[in-house]
């Protein structure tokens, strides 16, 4: 990715699907909690069976769930049935890391997709945020969409 004159890797920031704790959208609740619990992570992508990205589950997801449908849901039911697309967006290498650090911002990871939508990893805030402080990422080149309306032309 291109910022200005400066070349910025956001792949480099990225842990790879493999090192990564993910669901299937079509895992159990059961063992969705399952491996959630046992990575002690809050919050997992879901990928669907042929590892395109279908969004994010938060515990809360299978907390709400079993409060208004009950525990005997959690054989019965399907990660994609609790899943809320809307949250969590992934991102792709081609995105700017204002992008990036926008989602960040209200999120501890990003999801990477490749152009066919298919899982890669993730990037953490925590990465970003080293990257920055690291001087790895220059911050001249980073604007939110806040700032780009307060930017003055010289």
């Amino acid at each position: 990715m291109q910022l200005g004159g400066y070349a910025m890797n956001v792949i480099g920031m990225l842990k790879p699907k493999c090192s990564t704790t993910y669901l299937h959208d079509t895992d159990s609740l059961r063992d969705g909690l399952h491996i959630m619990r046992e990575s002690g992570y809050t919050a997992v992508p879901v990928i669907s069976e042929d590892g395109k990205y279908v969004g994010t589950v938060r515990e809360g997801d299978f907390l709400w769930n079993m409060i208004d449908e009950g525990e005997e849901t959690l054989d019965s039911k399907q990660v994609k049935d609790i899943l809320r697309t809307e949250w969590m967006l992934a991102a792709t290498d081609e995105e700017g890391i204002s992008t990036l650090i926008q989602r960040a911002m209200s999120q501890n990871f990003v999801p990477m997709v490749d152009d066919r939508n298919c899982y890669i990893g993730i990037i953490t805030r925590r990465d970003i945020i080293q990257n920055i402080l690291n001087k790895r990422i220059d911050s001249r080149y980073i604007v939110l969409p806040q700032e780009a309306g307060n930017l003055q032309t010289k």
